[in-house]
């Protein structure tokens, strides 16, 4: 049976991992209209962070420190 603490971070993981899809998802949309209507620097940029998020998502569940890839994903999103 396992205790709260491990119950916690493996819901934690399951819903990341959640987040993680739909912005790979969302990602590779916005990047394919982006590229579409000619603004290149900024579908790449979509491009490469739904790259990420495929990669992370295959990851998450098995990655040590969680909190700090927890962090180091998020940076971007409120970094200006």
């Amino acid at each position: 049976m396992r205790t709260t603490k491990e119950q916690n971070m493996h819901y934690r993981r399951n819903v990341l991992r959640g987040l993680l899809f739909m912005i790979m998802v969302g990602g590779f949309v916005f990047s394919i209209i982006n590229f579409y209507r000619g603004l290149i620097p900024l579908a790449i940029i979509e491009l490469t962070y739904s790259v990420i998020s495929a990669f992370l998502w295959r990851k998450i569940m098995v990655v040590k420190n969680f909190q700090l890839l927890v962090k180091a994903y998020l940076l971007p999103f409120f970094a200006q």
